[in-house]
């Protein structure tokens, strides 16, 4: 006697609402991925286009005249008196527009900047004019806030996510910052955006020869 196969049940029937809801999740679903890869490919040309700023920056800054006129109708920056970092801040307003950064991701990319030229001169024979070992040095230390980390010096506890603290501590330190300067400008100077001609090398022998003196003198304590 042969068995009946049992009855295959039939799927409800989807609603107008579950359907209108599964359209937007697949279109969303695609919309998402195409995110990421955007936003990959975004991040790699922003180390790529920081890497080649520097470099640009590197060469041009030799040419006084030459870079002077580039950056002459740029608006001055403001940084603290006893800062030694070098003010990036209008080459980016160069490559980028005057006001199309915010002033927190401007002062980021002009720490990483800084970090990017502390690095490039520990190892120049490593980078030489190369953008991918310098953008891979960019992505190997969290790109810009990575960089901008670092040169912060922030040091957040074990039990807090690092990743977390860091970025608070990082947007709280430029908003204080930011504050510091409205309410004590005499703290802060208007830093033109030039460079000075370089000395005659007579001059210059001269004032290697009385560093190197110092530094005997302070050798010598």
């Amino acid at each position: 006697m042969a068995t009946k196969k049992p009855r295959k049940s039939k799927k409800p029937k989807k609603t107008a609402a579950e359907i209108k809801l599964d359209d937007q999740l697949n279109t969303l679903q695609d919309s998402c991925v195409q995110e990421l890869r955007l936003h990959y490919v975004t991040q790699q040309q922003e180390r790529e286009n920081l890497a080649k700023i520097y470099y640009w920056w590197q060469e041009a800054h030799q040419l006084t005249d030459y870079y002077n006129a580039k950056l002459a109708h740029l608006p001055q920056e403001q940084l603290r008196k006893t800062s030694t970092k070098f003010n990036f801040a209008p080459v980016l307003r160069l490559f980028y527009g005057v006001n199309t950064l915010s002033d927190s991701k401007r002062s980021r990319m002009s720490s990483a900047l800084n970090a990017i030229h502390e690095e490039w001169q520990a190892k120049p024979k490593l980078y030489k004019q190369d953008v991918a070992k310098l953008a891979n040095y960019i992505d190997q230390n969290s790109g810009v806030t990575g960089l901008a980390k670092q040169q912060a010096r922030l040091a957040p506890p074990a039990s807090v996510s690092k990743a977390l603290k860091s970025d608070l501590w990082l947007d709280e330190i430029e908003a204080e910052e930011a504050a510091d300067k409205a309410a004590n400008p005499k703290n802060y100077v208007s830093t033109p955006n030039r460079v000075t001609k370089p000395r005659p090398d007579s001059v210059t022998r001269s004032m290697k020869m009385t560093r190197k003196r110092g530094e005997e003198l302070i050798h010598l304590d």
